[in-house]
């Protein structure tokens, strides 16, 4: 059976939506890290300070 065109539409948008989900993910895990990399490497500051830092860190990538 030959595949109409809403088909390769429906393929199309599901490829580019799991694209998405893929980089979303990976852009989380990245935050996660850093987020534990800075509590691990600046434990004397206070977590309002910490937080400070991460979002200053974060704003620049």
């Amino acid at each position: 059976m030959e595949k109409s065109y809403h088909d390769y539409i429906f393929e199309s948008k599901h490829k580019k939506q799991k694209k998405i989900f893929f980089y979303l993910y990976v852009i989380m895990i990245t935050f996660r890290a850093l987020e534990e990399f800075v509590k691990e490497k600046l434990p004397a500051f206070g977590d309002e300070k910490r937080d400070y830092i991460l979002s200053v860190k974060l704003s620049r990538l």
